[in-house]
């Protein structure tokens, strides 16, 4: 279906709309989100530089040498990165309830200008 666009391209595409996500948006939740989306399209560009078509997945079968066999660390640190990223999310979600409840808004113009006049009084 997108044999024309080069998969970088697809990748950098993803990240690009999760960093104007992040800056565009008002709204803390759909900034969360955006951020996201950024650390999709830079695992799954990360992914893709370290597979090889011609190697093999990282199972040990017999009479393979181990030259034949993809690298597994960079796969690992792609799953540490999911579930650093899964962290992230829950605590800025947890941290978002907590400033909803004392500003009454998720939006962050309408906190800053909270700020703004307690910070004139």
């Amino acid at each position: 279906m997108f044999s024309f666009i080069p998969a970088y391209l697809i990748y950098t595409m993803i990240i690009v709309v999760g960093l104007i996500g992040i800056v565009v948006s008002d709204n803390l939740i759909k900034k969360v989100m955006s951020l996201n989306i950024t650390q999709a399209g830079i695992l799954l560009f990360y992914i893709s530089i370290c597979y090889k078509h011609t190697l093999n997945p990282p199972i040990i079968k017999d009479g393979l040498l181990p030259e034949n066999y993809i690298n597994p660390i960079p796969q690992v640190l792609m799953l540490t990165a999911i579930v650093v990223g899964l962290s992230i999310t829950s605590i800025a979600l947890a941290l978002i309830i907590k400033i909803s409840k004392l500003y009454e808004t998720i939006y962050q113009s309408q906190i800053d200008e909270i700020d703004h006049n307690d910070a004139k009084n």
